[in-house]
Protein backbone atom coordinates (compact mmCIF):
# COMPACT_ATOMS: atom_id res chain seq x y z
CA UNK A 1 0.00 0.00 0.00
CA UNK A 2 2.90 2.37 0.71
CA UNK A 3 4.20 2.00 -2.84
CA UNK A 4 0.79 2.81 -4.30
CA UNK A 5 0.39 5.85 -2.04
CA UNK A 6 3.86 7.07 -3.02
CA UNK A 7 3.05 6.67 -6.73
CA UNK A 8 -0.18 8.62 -6.26
CA UNK A 9 1.68 11.44 -4.47
CA UNK A 10 4.78 11.67 -6.64
CA UNK A 11 4.00 10.34 -10.11
CA UNK A 12 1.19 12.35 -11.65
CA UNK A 13 1.02 10.33 -14.86
CA UNK A 14 1.62 6.99 -13.14
CA UNK A 15 -1.04 7.92 -10.61
CA UNK A 16 -3.44 8.68 -13.45
CA UNK A 17 -2.78 5.25 -14.94
CA UNK A 18 -3.75 3.66 -11.61
CA UNK A 19 -6.82 5.90 -11.36
CA UNK A 20 -8.24 5.03 -14.78
CA UNK A 21 -7.43 1.33 -14.42
CA UNK A 22 -9.35 1.33 -11.15
CA UNK A 23 -12.33 3.11 -12.63
CA UNK A 24 -12.58 0.48 -15.35
CA UNK A 25 -12.25 -2.63 -13.20
CA UNK A 26 -8.50 -3.10 -13.25
CA UNK A 27 -7.71 -3.67 -16.93
CA UNK A 28 -7.65 -1.63 -20.12
CA UNK A 29 -5.85 -1.61 -23.43
CA UNK A 30 -2.94 0.85 -23.54
CA UNK A 31 -4.70 3.07 -26.09
CA UNK A 32 -7.77 3.20 -23.82
CA UNK A 33 -5.62 4.26 -20.87
CA UNK A 34 -4.17 7.11 -22.95
CA UNK A 35 -7.65 8.24 -24.02
CA UNK A 36 -9.12 8.03 -20.52
CA UNK A 37 -6.24 9.97 -18.96
CA UNK A 38 -6.72 12.73 -21.54
CA UNK A 39 -10.48 12.78 -20.91
CA UNK A 40 -10.09 12.79 -17.13
CA UNK A 41 -7.59 15.63 -17.06
CA UNK A 42 -9.39 17.67 -19.71
CA UNK A 43 -12.68 17.43 -17.83
CA UNK A 44 -10.98 18.52 -14.63
CA UNK A 45 -9.02 21.37 -16.23
CA UNK A 46 -5.69 19.73 -15.43
CA UNK A 47 -2.73 19.57 -17.78
CA UNK A 48 -0.54 16.50 -17.51
CA UNK A 49 2.21 15.63 -19.95
CA UNK A 50 4.41 12.64 -20.47
CA UNK A 51 4.52 9.27 -22.14
CA UNK A 52 1.79 6.93 -20.91
CA UNK A 53 3.55 3.81 -22.21
CA UNK A 54 6.69 4.73 -20.24
CA UNK A 55 4.58 5.34 -17.13
CA UNK A 56 2.95 1.91 -17.56
CA UNK A 57 6.36 0.27 -18.03
CA UNK A 58 7.59 1.91 -14.80
CA UNK A 59 4.50 0.64 -12.97
CA UNK A 60 5.28 -2.83 -14.33
CA UNK A 61 8.86 -2.63 -13.01
CA UNK A 62 7.45 -1.60 -9.64
CA UNK A 63 5.20 -4.65 -9.66
CA UNK A 64 1.89 -2.78 -9.79
CA UNK A 65 0.70 -3.80 -13.26
CA UNK A 66 1.09 -6.62 -15.76
CA UNK A 67 1.55 -6.01 -19.48
CA UNK A 68 0.37 -8.57 -21.99
CA UNK A 69 0.95 -7.99 -25.72
CA UNK A 70 -1.96 -9.62 -27.48
CA UNK A 71 -4.45 -9.36 -30.28
CA UNK A 72 -7.66 -7.44 -29.81
CA UNK A 73 -10.60 -7.29 -32.12
CA UNK A 74 -11.97 -4.12 -33.64
CA UNK A 75 -15.23 -3.02 -35.19
CA UNK A 76 -13.49 -2.91 -38.57
CA UNK A 77 -12.96 -6.67 -38.38
CA UNK A 78 -9.19 -6.29 -38.37
CA UNK A 79 -7.13 -7.65 -35.51
CA UNK A 80 -4.91 -5.17 -33.70
CA UNK A 81 -1.82 -6.05 -31.64
CA UNK A 82 -1.72 -4.00 -28.45
CA UNK A 83 -0.81 -4.12 -24.78
CA UNK A 84 -3.46 -5.15 -22.29
CA UNK A 85 -2.62 -3.56 -18.95
CA UNK A 86 -3.89 -5.11 -15.71
CA UNK A 87 -3.60 -4.06 -12.10
CA UNK A 88 -1.88 -6.73 -10.05
CA UNK A 89 -3.34 -5.82 -6.65
CA UNK A 90 -6.71 -4.25 -7.37
CA UNK A 91 -7.80 -4.25 -3.72
CA UNK A 92 -4.62 -2.50 -2.54
CA UNK A 93 -4.87 0.16 -5.24
CA UNK A 94 -8.57 0.73 -4.55
CA UNK A 95 -7.87 1.11 -0.82
CA UNK A 96 -5.18 3.70 -1.53
CA UNK A 97 -7.45 5.56 -3.95
CA UNK A 98 -10.14 5.91 -1.28
CA UNK A 99 -8.00 8.75 0.09
CA UNK A 100 -7.04 10.23 -3.28
CA UNK A 101 -8.69 13.57 -3.93
CA UNK A 102 -8.25 13.58 -7.71
CA UNK A 103 -9.81 10.11 -7.99
CA UNK A 104 -12.79 11.04 -5.80
CA UNK A 105 -13.31 14.35 -7.62
CA UNK A 106 -13.24 12.63 -11.01
CA UNK A 107 -15.67 9.92 -9.91
CA UNK A 108 -18.03 12.62 -8.66
CA UNK A 109 -17.72 14.51 -11.95
CA UNK A 110 -18.40 11.32 -13.97
CA UNK A 111 -21.41 10.53 -11.83
CA UNK A 112 -22.84 14.03 -12.20
CA UNK A 113 -22.25 13.98 -15.97
CA UNK A 114 -23.94 10.60 -16.41
CA UNK A 115 -26.77 11.53 -14.13
CA UNK A 116 -27.56 14.92 -15.58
Amino acid sequence: MELVERVLREGELKGDVLRVLSIFGGSLWLSEIEDEIKAMNYSMGVEVSGNVKEAVEELQKEGLVDLDYRTRGSLSGRDIKEYLVRLKQVEVVMAALANDRKYRDYLRLRYETMRG
